[in-house]
């Protein structure tokens, strides 16, 4: 049989029999024809609503039919999920075989009529008979690929297609920054077809602002029943133009079916990220590396910063890269500080620049550089620390702390003060930190001890001072409580010296008062302008309007000639009354002296008188109370011969000069009486740091009870020289302490000079030999005024305790020098000096003013208000 190939397209062109049973061609028929209706009314009939189906179809055929091919759209029946049939009618004459095969599935069609027993379905092919005017139908998907009948027999083939059309799902742009000139838009679309025929989708860029001028367009091939992308449409030459544009999708179906929608977007010109500030700061550390803390800002007024990139490249080393990093940033504002890091170039004063790249997520950038160097940082330091005790009533222990720091890099930070109690196992009392900066710093700091008040504790004062780059320094002081103290000390009347002279001017309204209103060496209102006016006087009282020191320009002595004199240095202000660069000579009888401190120092022309102090000889009645005598570059204290009834009591005497300007060098002597000085008093003082007369007596009388002798050099007593007289020492109570400088070697504690000696509960050094081959130790006091006895004095084990809130000018209020002798007694430092230099000289020191009104009556009580102020 001969095989036939029947093409159906579109428009739809239906395939049927004509009266001859020839079958027409497809030119014959007009596009709107129906199909005739077939005996059993199984093929519908078209309609308008199924003009364009847009499906192309190729169909075999072998054997003698006629085919009709027709369409529906509407809906398939419920009784069949297959959309499509085929009914095969039996001819006019004889039965009719039958086989045809699909591309899908196939089953029998409910709504034909039933399947015979020779009509079979075997997978995707069915076969069977038919007779005359019987029809078998089926339901089928896909294609029919192959139709095959033995006789004749007319076929009718029903394809349904439903089409659903393609729709734009979703449709978005956004603009694309370029450095092209453009205006760039990324456009998002998404498109479906749920009968899975999508075919093409087309867009479309129209300038609004241009009346509508078509930019550009493209055309994508989809596929499948869903697709999405995105798609760049440029506007040339647009950049900046703040041009506003629509954006057109069109998508089609393979069966022409087309849906559209449409966007808007705007162009507009991006503003590029800047670098508001950049600053770098080099950060001290202890290892080798240079470290740089980098401050840095940034904006952008489109809000879409994105990456900050910094690098620090070595300038002193043809700009190699050191180190870099990156930090991302968003919004329109972002800053921060980066450490950046030059390895292993920690004090090589390199210098390096500091670049950053700012860019934000369009793309643009800005950048800028700093420079920064590196430096060796210069640590900050302690320069001044002194404390003194301050009165409370409170039952604390109170402290003013004086310090200095520097720094000569101008980066001073912080001052961390500590208050330490020794007498307590080393327990911090009390702490403090003071924010400092620049160059140099200096304040007063009040530390406490709670609770310690009367203790008479010694307390370690702590300052450590910082920079900004982390270097410290630190310094220590020393300081005692001495609030709950027993008294002043030794008083005038335990003395040998007669102080009735001064009663008697008082009671007799003959006592003169010249007031010192100066520090100045000389003139009117000057300590040696009151001195020489007493030589006019019957009975002279000195008193101080001023505090401070009294530079006597190198000259030799500060001299008073006349007798009765009362130089009361307790009424100055604090810091009291200091002479320095000159000593001081007492030509006169009667002299009281109290609360005034003397430091001829170094310079002095003549180095022989350079004393502190001397009682010249053949005076007598001559008392020093509570003063300090120091670097002499002869003898701290010295009274000549035949003087009678000299007391020094509760007094400093430290720190002679020792290898200085003296010609028989080293000369740093302690106290020596010439010969036949008789009742000599030496009782309650501090005598520390002397190479030897610690003290030589050269044949006088004299009376050594409750001192502390501290650090003798070469030799203790030595220089009796019975032949200028009887040589009578009566040592009482007290402590003679080896120091850094002692080395009496085989002289011993009396050198093997020839003495009467009454010794009583003394307290000397294990290291010390006695030396006392020649010494006649008598069974009682020699000298000792009349007014004590042996049980007035402190035993040795408490000397140290009662001695230091007691002994110099101002205890209660001591200025820096005074301080820092107490304190090398308390921690057991210093040592010989041969210049005044060599701890400090005289620092911390101000000059102040306060105005005296000595009353007309009580002027004794009036003094004593003062001298317990300072004691």
């Amino acid at each position: 049989m001969a095989i036939n190939f029947i093409t159906v397209s579109r428009p739809y062109r239906g395939v049927d029999s004509n009266p001859n049973g020839d079958a027409a061609s497809r030119e014959d028929r007009e596009p709107d024809e129906k199909l005739s209706e077939s005996s059993n009314n199984i093929l519908p009939t078209r309609s308008d609503d199924n003009k364009r189906i847009g499906r192309r179809r190729y169909l075999q055929i072998a054997g003698l039919a006629t085919v009709g091919i027709g369409a529906l759209t509407g809906p398939i029946g419920a009784e069949s999920a297959l959309p499509h049939s085929i009914v095969i009618e039996g001819g006019n004459w004889g039965s009719t075989s039958y086989r045809f095969t699909v591309s899908g599935s196939l089953q029998a069609d409910a709504d034909g009529s039933p399947l015979e027993g020779h009509d079979k379905i075997d997978g995707n092919s069915a076969s069977g008979k038919v007779s005359p005017n019987n029809a078998d139908a089926y339901r089928f998907d896909g294609e029919i690929t192959s139709l095959d009948v033995s006789n004749e027999a007319n076929v009718d083939i029903t394809y349904n297609d439903t089409n659903s059309s393609a729709t734009v799902d979703s449709l978005s742009a956004s603009e694309i920054e370029t450095e092209d000139g453009d205006a760039a838009f990324d456009v998002a679309w998404a498109v479906s077809d749920p009968d899975g025929n999508l075919d093409t989708l087309e867009l479309t860029l129209s300038d609004d602002s241009d009346g509508g001028a078509q930019e550009e367009t493209t055309s994508t091939s989809v596929s499948g029943d869903s697709a999405s992308g995105t798609t760049r449409l440029v506007a040339a030459g647009d950049d900046g133009t703040g041009h506003s544009y629509t954006v057109e999708a069109i998508v089609s179906d393979a069966e022409g079916a087309s849906d559209s929608a449409t966007t808007t977007v705007s162009e507009y010109e991006n503003t590029s990220a800047t670098v508001d500030n950049l600053s770098g700061t080099e950060i001290e550390t202890s290892d080798s590396d240079a470290e740089f803390d980098v401050d840095w800002s940034v904006s952008d007024p489109d809000g879409n910063l994105d990456i900050v990139d910094l690098a620090l490249s070595d300038d002193s080393d043809s700009g190699a890269q050191e180190d870099s990093a990156s930090t991302s940033v968003s919004g329109d504002t972002a800053s921060g500080t980066t450490r950046l890091v030059a390895n292993g170039d920690e004090g090589t004063s390199h210098s390096y620049t500091v670049e950053l790249v700012v860019s934000d997520a369009e793309g643009p950038s800005d950048s800028a550089t700093t420079t920064v160097s590196e430096y060796e940082n210069d640590p900050a330091t302690v320069d001044n620390l002194s404390a003194t005790e301050v009165e409370t009533e409170d039952g604390d222990a109170a402290f003013d702390v004086s310090w200095d720091v520097t720094d000569s890099d101008g980066n001073l930070d912080t001052l961390s003060l500590t208050l330490t109690d020794d007498g307590d196992g080393g327990t911090q009392e009390d702490s403090a930190s003071t924010s400092v900066s620049g160059e140099s710093a200096s304040g007063t700091t009040r530390l406490f001890a709670s609770g310690d008040d009367g203790t008479g504790h010694s307390y370690t004062v702590e300052a450590v001072v910082s920079d900004t780059e982390g270097a410290s320094d630190s310094a220590t002081t020393s300081v005692s409580e001495t609030e709950e103290s027993s008294g002043s000390g030794f008083t005038w009347d335990q003395t040998h010296v007669d102080t009735s002279w001064l009663e008697d001017a008082v009671a007799n309204d003959n006592l003169t008062i010249e007031t010192v209103t100066n520090l100045d060496a000389y003139g009117d209102g000057s300590l040696a302008a009151a001195l020489d006016a007493a030589e006019n006087n019957d009975n002279t009282l000195v008193v101080f309007e001023v505090g401070g020191i009294i530079d006597r320009n190198n000259e030799t002595y500060l001299r008073s000639f006349a007798d009765n004199v009362y130089i009361a240095g307790q009424t100055a202000p604090s810091p009291g009354v200091t002479i320095y660069r000159g000593g001081m000579r007492i030509h006169g009888n009667n002299h009281i002296m109290e609360h005034v401190t003397v430091l001829p120092g170094y310079e002095i022309d003549d180095p022989h008188k350079a004393r502190p102090m001397t009682v010249n000889e053949g005076t007598s009645n001559n008392l020093f109370n509570h003063c300090t005598f120091g670097w002499g570059s002869d003898e701290g204290f010295l009274i000549w011969e035949e003087s009678q009834n000299t007391a020094v009591i509760n007094c400093i005497n430290a720190e002679s000069l020792n290898d200085s300007r003296h010609p028989e060098a080293p000369h740093g002597y302690g106290f020596i009486c010439r010969g036949n000085a008789s009742n000599v008093t030496y009782m309650g003082n501090l005598h520390a740091h002397h190479w030897r007369r610690n003290p030589r007596p050269n044949g006088a009388e004299i009376v050594m009870a409750n001192n502390y002798i501290y650090n003798p050099g070469r030799k203790m007593v030595h220089g009796a020289h019975l032949d200028r007289g009887p040589c009578e020492m009566d040592w009482i109570h007290t402590v003679v302490e080896a120091g850094p400088d002692t080395n009496l070697g085989s002289d011993g504690f009396f050198n093997d000079e020839a003495l009467n000696v009454f010794w009583k509960d003394m307290d000397v050094s294990d290291s010390m030999p006695m030396g006392d081959g020649d010494v006649d130790y008598v069974s009682g006091p020699q000298n000792l005024p009349s007014t004590l006895g042996l049980d007035s004095f402190v035993a040795p084990s408490d000397l140290e305790d009662w001695i230091v809130p007691r002994v110099g000018p101002r205890p209660a209020d001591r200025p820096p020098h005074e301080q820092r002798i107490v304190n090398d007694l308390v921690n057991r430092e210093g040592g010989l000096i041969d210049h005044e230099d060599e701890v400090g000289g005289l620092t911390g020191y101000t000059s102040t003013q306060r105005a005296l009104d000595p009353p007309e009556t009580g002027i004794l009580d009036w003094l004593q208000g003062f001298s317990d102020d300072v004691e």
